[in-house]
């Protein structure tokens, strides 16, 4: 039921939204608490539960709104040249995106749990774009491909890159997975995860 109120929000804030003069519609117009929908949690045989469903949007690391535009001037911790120290695990606090969207249980994932998400689960690319991860247990869950991580491109993990304020692990769901470090600045997507 959830879910089917979801996409009629979604599908009426895409109908309402205006187009700027030049045609195209600017996704600011159109957004959706992301509160509505809490998505489902699946056991894939690992040792935490992972979302069925993205967190929706993209976020910077630390911040809690999804947004369009990523800058390093932009960045709620990035102050008179400075990158504010908001911990090297956000997992579950205040700077975390999915607790604060949907609550409960849910959480951004660490990078020891997609690790082991990439080195358990069984990975089909079904080359539209669309992964599938079957995990040890036989369940399994959907990625949109991210090929790299980039400037906007890849999975938020919960942890800082080492000693470097400026960076946080961020992860790859394609055909070859793997994490890596990340400016913190940058939007990427967020699939949460839920403890057992």
């Amino acid at each position: 039921m959830k879910r089917l109120i979801f996409t009629l929000t979604i599908l009426v804030c895409i109908l309402a939204c205006n187009k700027e003069d030049d045609g195209i519609v600017r996704m600011e117009q159109c957004e959706v608490p992301l509160s509505e929908y809490a998505g489902n949690a699946i056991d894939l045989g690992l040792s935490v539960l992972w979302a069925e469903d993205n967190l929706g949007g993209r976020f910077a690391w630390g911040e809690t709104e999804s947004k369009s535009y990523f800058s390093e001037k932009g960045y709620e911790y990035y102050l008179e040249g400075v990158y504010v120290e908001i911990g090297r695990n956000i997992t579950g606090s205040k700077y975390d995106a999915a607790r604060i969207n949907w609550g409960g249980k849910w959480r951004m994932p660490t990078e020891k749990e997609f690790r082991e998400l990439f080195d358990k689960c069984e990975w089909y690319d079904y080359g539209n774009g669309t992964i599938k991860a079957t995990g040890p247990n036989g369940n399994h869950i959907y990625f949109k491909e991210e090929k790299m991580i980039s400037q906007n491109s890849g999975y938020w993990t919960a942890d800082q890159f080492g000693n470097y304020p400026d960076y946080a692990w961020g992860a790859a769901v394609s055909w070859n997975c793997f994490t890596q470090g990340m400016g913190k600045p940058n939007g990427l997507l967020i699939r949460p995860v839920m403890d057992k």
